[in-house]
């Protein structure tokens, strides 16, 4: 159990600070620039960017964030009794924030839906800095004495190839745009972190270099979807071997 916190501690410290500097490296080495946002295409709310964060949008997020993870422990309750399948928590919580989302606009349009609005996106930000926050603050760093040297080692050369990797083949295979060097952020904090890692170092990278809307809705669906459910499989045949 130490031995895994320890990695995981590395692991999360390393990943948010590679994937801001790399992400850097490859927009500034290849010029790369953010699109010009087309506000039509991206179907915003009237409450983003413009209108003020009232507290009755605060409130209708929230409500609608607890209805998605009330419903995702259900599903999750419901998998783990009926399959022998094991998953993460967040995943029936995620699926089920995707489903309400697509189907809920549809069948009641004159309900005003909280997604892509400045107060959800406030409550977003704020979830994961309390997340972060809980991380670090969690650390047990003192646990690392014993094993620091061969963990340095280890999550060294975890880095070196999640960078070289990352450079040679994911941003290539990705178009060599700015999307792909955010999403390029993204895949350090996978690599080597977490889903919140990665978010935030695209965060920062949109922040200062402009945004890329499609690589937050990319991300969070192979790292905390597709990946959480492989990773179910592969956790399982090397347990087993």
């Amino acid at each position: 159990m130490e031995t895994g916190i320890a990695a995981a501690t590395l692991g999360l410290i390393v990943a948010c600070v590679l994937g801001g500097p790399l992400a850097k490296f490859l927009i500034e080495k290849y010029g790369l620039q953010s699109p010009p946002a087309d506000p039509m295409s991206l179907d915003l709310a009237p409450e983003d960017d413009k209108a003020p964060i009232d507290k009755m949008g605060v409130m209708r997020a929230m409500l609608v964030v607890n209805i998605v993870v009330i419903l995702g422990y259900l599903a999750h309750d419901w998998i783990s009794k009926a399959t022998a399948v094991k998953v993460p928590l967040f995943v029936p919580c995620l699926i089920m924030g995707m489903i309400l989302s697509n189907i809920v606009p549809k069948l009641f349009p004159r309900w005003s839906w909280p997604a892509r609005t400045a107060s959800l996106d406030l409550l977003s930000s704020y979830s994961l800095s309390v997340f972060l926050a809980m991380s670090l603050m969690s650390m047990q760093l003192w646990t690392l004495v014993n094993m620091a040297g061969p963990l340095l080692v280890i999550v060294g050369i975890q880095t070196l190839v999640a960078a070289i990797y990352i450079s040679l083949v994911v941003f290539p295979a990705l178009g060599k745009d700015y999307q792909a060097a955010v999403l390029s952020a993204g895949f350090t904090g996978i690599s080597l972190g977490s889903t919140p890692t990665a978010i935030a170092a695209m965060t920062a990278v949109t922040k200062h270099y402009g945004p890329s809307p499609n690589a937050f809705v990319i991300l969070p669906l192979v790292s905390a979807l597709f990946v959480s459910l492989v990773n179910v499989a592969a956790i399982t045949v090397f347990l087993s071997l």
